[in-house]
């Protein structure tokens, strides 16, 4: 398994040929994979769903509020 942290990585499944999503056919389609790129970019943007959530922000952002809220222990000072 390789690690894609900091790669914005996309994979699509074709569900006629493997309804359990377990054969990523992104690399084997590079035509198509360009389209729904293009797709989504064009919805994402009409719809402002820029800028993506990074989950690792995300999950910094939840420990803060732990923190602050008395749910964890203080954070250590730095």
């Amino acid at each position: 398994m390789e690690n894609n942290a900091g790669e914005q990585v996309w994979e699509f499944n074709d569900l006629n040929e493997v309804p359990t999503e377990l054969n990523d056919v992104a690399r084997r389609r590079p035509v198509r994979l360009t389209q729904m790129k293009a797709l989504f970019d064009q919805e994402a943007t009409v719809n402002n769903v820029y800028p993506l959530i990074n989950w690792s922000d995300l999950s910094v952002g939840i420990t803060d509020f732990q923190h602050k809220a008395g749910l964890l222990p203080a954070a250590p000072k730095q």
